[in-house]
């Protein structure tokens, strides 16, 4: 009767930290594809200011960039290496 509930339990905290550790990499891969539309949006807004703004406004969106961790020039290489080195490191 002990082994039983033992085993259940064990179990059954197994199937909890499945569904956990599925649901956080779910989450994750939300966040990634977020992050690569806010690349995105980002070399768009780098690419219009280089050719119609000024250097105020070009200083002014790297410092928002570099406070996101978003490099400049923005790459989807760089920022995907970069997600790596924080996860995996």
């Amino acid at each position: 009767m002990l082994q039983a509930a033992i085993k259940y339990n064990f179990e059954k905290s197994q199937q909890e930290t499945t569904e956990t550790m599925e649901a956080s990499f779910k989450d994750l891969s939300a966040l990634m594809s977020k992050a690569g539309d806010l690349v995105t949006i980002a070399d768009k807004l780098t690419r219009k200011l280089e050719r119609e703004g000024n250097e105020e406004e070009r200083s002014e969106l790297r410092s928002y960039l570099m406070s996101m961790g978003i490099s400049n020039p923005v790459t989807k290489y760089l920022n995907k290496n970069r997600i790596n080195k924080i996860l995996f490191n």
